[in-house]
């Protein structure tokens, strides 16, 4: 390799080895491994050597290398794919130091050729236990079967998730990596329902197809934008039944259907398989799951309206977009609030149901109760502009457990008006109890959010084998952050460290910025006459009024930081 090249890579040796220094540093100062800031100062010791011609800087990449090798061994043993990330681009690295010692047509510098030799070995035993066995998930030590959550989705998949753990995960195994790619198109079914002029040519509203159809038998169950809900056949693609419900749409300018629910009622009941169905109109319906006509016996001719006990809005303001969760007998719906217009709106209240006939049998308003609470007799109203659930929710039969992720009061993007209760429950998983609506737990992701940053979805549950052996109910949740949060389902528990750490409490504007809020100049100069307060996370900040009601100030108590170790 020629010299300037040789201390090119060099350079990248050193310059990545401070990346991992001072990011492995910061890693280790919260409980992280020391393996970074290790190999960190090795590379830079390396690349230094390597710049100036000394051999010792490819034995001591070599090092390196084998270090990281080690480290790949003892964490995730001999599975190829998790091999595959952490020691594929080292070795690429490996073999471009150990090329700047190459000498074409000399005999004479033996030694220069024993790391090529040494990792060529390595390489080959690589190559053996990657492809010369195939390469099979891990099997650990036999654990009884959790009774804690439904297992994957086999021949059906009832669920929006799949099952109603959310694990979103098929376990039938006619598709594998040797025939994926033989597939062919079987058939295409057309749902009829198409963009209007003023979703495809004004431009007024977005027309989205996001849903996730369920498979019951031999027929799939699925939903469309403009709320057309049908029933197709799975093996041909013809539509069996459409039903459709016209709603009011303008004010609205996102159009969606996520998916419905299944339900079988108990023998003897009318209407015995049946489909739960959110619409425009605010309304959940049963429909039945082989005719696609409405269940007469529940609700109130086969539907419930969920503007009872809402107050006055648009009819926009309150809009159903995602399946409803049948668990134990209860059938548990959120709503879609336009929570980013003005404050005067609908209530996030989230209202479990008996499934068979439609009856209200609790209602979780934040602002009455941390606990549900019974159903509101006609006249009164949920407390209005709460947190919302939009998301699909999920469920552990077995523990009686739902869970919510929240959205957060309205305006969204404002949090100068929130209430105690807004600011407890926005942007969280709350874990409810089935049966009454009793609050069991709740994790706030994001403190006082004002991004946005709310949960689009309810968490995946699983059962956790800990190194130690212990099976742990656990929960995964993912969110707009790109952060995954890891549980205790039954506790909220981190399992995976969370970090809080301070972030500026003055806003983005120097002083009060009154212009930009509601603040008269009179309250402003006063709240700046305030001494700054000491929050109860140990950050200096201004005033409530003034660093709250900043359009632009950032959050003023610590964002969440997720780790895994």
């Amino acid at each position: 390799m020629g010299r300037v090249l040789t201390i090119a890579l060099a350079w990248v040796v050193a310059i990545l080895g401070g990346f991992f220094a001072v990011a492995g540093g910061v890693l280790l100062s919260i409980g992280g491994s020391p393996y970074y800031v290790v190999v960190g100062v090795a590379m830079v010791a390396s690349g230094a050597l390597i710049g100036r011609g000394n051999p010792l800087g490819r034995w001591l990449f070599g090092a390196i290398w084998f270090g990281t090798l080690l480290w790949a061994l003892w964490e995730v043993g001999f599975d190829g794919l998790q091999l595959v990330p952490r020691v594929v681009a080292p070795t690429i690295l490996l073999l471009l130091v150990l090329l700047t010692g190459w000498r074409p047509r000399t005999g004479t510098n033996r030694m220069h050729a024993m790391p090529a030799m040494a990792v060529l070995v390595a390489l080959l035993a690589g190559t053996w236990l990657l492809h010369g066995q195939r390469v099979v998930a891990q099997v650990g030590p036999a654990v009884a079967p959790s009774a804690t959550v439904g297992g994957e989705a086999d021949g059906d998949w009832r669920d929006y998730g799949g099952t109603l753990s959310g694990r979103r995960y098929s376990a039938l195994s006619d598709i594998t990596p040797q025939n994926v790619g033989r597939l062919e198109l079987a058939w295409t079914q057309r749902t009829g329902d198409l963009p209007m002029p003023a979703e495809a040519k004004l431009h007024k509203r977005e027309y989205h197809s996001e849903a996730t159809p369920i498979h019951i038998g031999d027929t799939l169950y699925t939903c469309t934008p403009h709320s057309f809900v049908q029933a197709i056949d799975a093996t041909t693609g013809r539509t069996r039944w459409s039903w459709h419900e016209p709603a009011r749409i303008e004010g609205n300018n996102y159009l969606v259907c996520r998916g419905v629910s299944y339900f079988e009622a108990p023998a003897g009941t009318p209407c015995p398989r049946r489909i739960f169905a959110p619409t425009f109109a605010a309304r959940l319906v049963a429909l039945d799951a082989d005719t696609g006509r409405p269940c007469a016996a529940f609700g109130n001719d086969g539907a419930i309206d969920l503007r009872d006990n809402m107050g006055t809005s648009r009819p926009s303001d309150q809009i159903g977009t995602t399946p409803p969760v049948v668990v134990n007998g209860r059938l548990i719906i959120g709503e879609r609030i336009i929570d980013n217009v003005n404050r005067d709106i609908p209530s996030g209240v989230v209202r479990a149901y008996d499934p068979v006939t439609g009856r209200a049998i609790w209602a979780w308003d934040v602002g009455r109760s941390q606990d549900a609470i019974a159903p509101l007799p006609a006249g009164q109203t949920y407390t209005r502009g709460t947190p919302n659930v939009w998301g699909a929710i999920t469920a552990d039969a077995v523990n009686g457990l739902v869970y919510l992720g929240t959205g957060n009061a309205s305006p969204d993007y404002w949090i100068g008006y929130r209430r105690p209760f807004d600011d407890r429950f926005g942007s969280s998983i709350v874990a409810l109890d089935v049966a009454t609506g009793k609050l069991r737990w709740v994790r706030q992701l994001v403190h006082r959010d004002m991004w946005d940053m709310d949960l689009p979805i309810g968490p995946s549950l699983f059962d956790y084998r800990a190194p130690d052996g212990r099976v742990i109910p656990a929960l995964i949740q993912t969110t707009k952050m790109g952060q995954v949060f890891f549980l205790n389902r039954l506790t909220g528990a981190p399992i995976a460290a969370i970090t809080e750490r301070p972030v500026r409490t003055d806003g983005a504007t120097p002083g009060c910025g009154c212009r930009r809020h509601s603040l008269s100049p009179r309250a402003c100069r006063a709240s700046r006459r305030r001494r700054p307060a000491r929050s109860r996370h140990g950050v200096r900040r201004r005033s409530t009024n003034c660093s709250a009601g900043s359009i632009f100030a950032a959050p003023r108590v610590p964002a969440f930081i997720s780790r895994w170790d």
